[in-house]
C-alpha cells in the first residue's frame, strides 16, 4: 500500500523571492487577492477551487503560506502559477473565447 508523504516546508522553495515592500510583507488574504483579480477569479469560491486543483504547483512555487495559522497568498508567486496553468491549458485545449 502506497501512501503519499506530506509536503514538508523544507521541500518548498519559492522560484523567485518577492521583493520586500515598504508597506510590509507581501502577503494578502484570499479576499484581497480575489478582489484585485476579479477578471480571473469572479468569486472567492472560484479562487479556492483553483487552489484545490493546483495545490501542488502553488506549494512548489511557495505561493501560499501560513505564518499565523491562516492561509495567505504571496501575489507575485501565485500570479506566476496562474499564468503557467493558463498557458498550459491554452496550449492543450485551445481557446474558447
Amino acid at each position: 500500500m502506497h501512501t503519499e508523504s506530506p509536503v514538508k516546508a523544507e521541500d518548498i522553495s519559492p522560484k523567485v523571492a518577492p521583493e520586500p515592500s515598504p508597506e510590509g510583507l507581501p502577503l494578502v488574504a484570499y479576499e484581497q487577492y480575489q478582489q484585485a483579480r476579479a477578471h480571473v477569479f469572479p468569486s472567492v469560491d472560484s479562487l479556492r477551487w483553483f487552489e484545490r486543483q493546483q495545490k501542488a504547483e502553488l506549494l512548489a512555487a511557495g505561493a501560499i503560506c501560513m505564518p499565523a495559522g491562516r492561509k495567505l497568498i504571496i501575489p507575485a508567486l501565485f500570479d506566476g502559477v496562474v499564468i503557467e496553468v493558463g498557458l498550459k491549458l491554452a496550449a492543450t485545449r485551445g481557446g474558447r473565447g
